[in-house]
């Protein structure tokens, strides 16, 4: 296990909760076996995979990990949703677009910013709109630091491939 402190970006919508029409993503697809759970936080639908949500809960508690949330949903990722699925986010802290500029995707903004106040040794940012963000590839690409940045497709979330890829960078 590193000695090294990785700050962990997490998104929900297309990442944590697939955003799958039922049923949930193919297990061939995904990776994961497992039974997926299916619930509503704050009025919004969403369904998990049990077994990603046991790999985040493993991965967010190593001790080398900050894990932060950085989404939409804000507060109510910390507030109903990591209890609706099992996912221990509930003490994380919540990024938010509040003072962002603008120029860039309120995201990257509030990223650059988290990074600048806490100096985390490497980065993951894992977040399906990644891809659609030039500035934000361009951003982690050119970083002093190392980030790994993943964008899974929406429909499926985060896959078995992307937690086995996340853990090798935080081993290596």
């Amino acid at each position: 296990m590193s000695s090294l402190n990785t700050a962990i970006y997490l998104d929900v919508d297309g990442v944590v909760s697939p955003l799958a029409k039922d049923p949930a993503p193919p297990q061939k697809l995904t990776g994961w076996e497992g039974k997926w759970g299916r619930g509503s936080s704050f009025g919004f639908r969403v369904i998990w995979s049990t077994e990603l949500v046991g790999a985040l809960n493993a991965l967010t508690s190593r001790p080398d990990v900050r894990p932060v949330w950085v989404t939409s949903w804000m507060r109510e990722a910390t507030d109903d949703l990591s209890g609706v699925i099992g996912l221990n986010g509930s003490g994380w802290p919540v990024l938010s677009d509040h003072g962002s500029p603008r120029s860039t995707w309120w995201k990257l903004d509030a990223i650059r910013t988290h990074i600048t106040a806490n100096a985390p040794d490497r980065v993951v940012w894992l977040d399906d709109d990644i891809r659609k963000h030039e500035a934000a590839r361009s951003w982690a690409r050119r970083s002093k630091i190392p980030i790994l940045t993943i964008s899974p497709r929406a429909e499926l979330g985060l896959t078995r491939r992307h937690l086995d890829r996340v853990n090798t960078f935080l081993d290596s």
